[in-house]
């Protein structure tokens, strides 16, 4: 998420917060004059750009003796940059990236020049690499695309829940994520772990909560307050 607010978009760190929804997912709240204005359509190619593009991103031609494949330089952007690091990458290890026996020896053998190569652009600096590439491009969108909810992201009437207010489904907090170990079954309760309430349940059920895993008889229970609301939320109570 950050490489592409910041390093992407240009946006920073003080215009952005990361906020638990309070359910299933998390909220980027973005708090930039720049984005106000944005219609569905800007959404839509920001959700597009984040997905990552379909296909590779090199470009195939021939000159009069043999074919020619280009792709991303090291002064490539966005995308592209996120390709050629990734190329980068392989020529470090070539033989766990999928290169055969007699290149992996031509690489490792003058990674300087192949590594060189691969700055200017030059993707075909060996024959018959674009099976290669196409495994990094498919590496590529695997570590770094996002697949944010394009329903939420698109639609300009949908509220996007205020941190702090309490969802629901679940009686959690939206909670704004300031700590790398965020839990939200731990960080994001709105309702005590240590004044209990009286439940009924039909069902028996193993709740994980607040650090702790308990069991829930059918019947009479004394529970954690949290406990007893996130029940109450999802429609387990007699």
């Amino acid at each position: 998420m950050e490489e592409f607010l910041f390093a992407d978009f240009g946006f920073s760190k003080k215009e952005t917060i990361l906020v638990y929804s309070g359910n299933k997912g998390y909220h980027v709240h973005v708090r930039s004059n720049a984005l106000r204005e944005l219609r569905q359509d800007e959404r839509r190619e920001l959700l597009e750009f984040v997905n990552g593009p379909k296909k590779d991103l090199l470009v195939r031609s021939k000159d009069e003796r043999h074919a020619v494949l280009r792709g991303p330089t090291a002064e490539s952007k966005g995308w592209h940059k996120k390709f050629y690091c990734e190329a980068e990458a392989a020529l470090a290890d070539p033989k766990a990236a999928g290169f055969s026996k007699p290149k992996t020896a031509k690489i490792e053998a003058d990674r300087k020049w192949a590594t060189a190569a691969l700055a200017k652009g030059n993707w075909g600096f060996l024959p018959d690499l674009e099976k290669v590439w196409e495994r990094v491009w498919l590496e590529t969108k695997r570590k770094h695309a996002l697949n944010p909810d394009a329903q939420v992201t698109l639609d300009l009437a949908r509220l996007i829940r205020l941190p702090g207010s309490l969802h629901g489904g679940t009686g959690f907090a939206a909670a704004i994520v300031d700590r790398p170990d965020f839990d939200p079954l731990k960080h994001a309760l709105a309702f005590s772990m240590k004044r209990t309430e009286a439940v009924r349940t039909s069902d028996a059920f193993i709740v994980e909560l607040g650090g702790e895993a308990r069991t829930v008889k059918a019947g009479e229970n004394e529970v954690p307050e949290a406990v007893a609301v996130l029940l109450a939320a999802k429609g387990k109570l007699a």
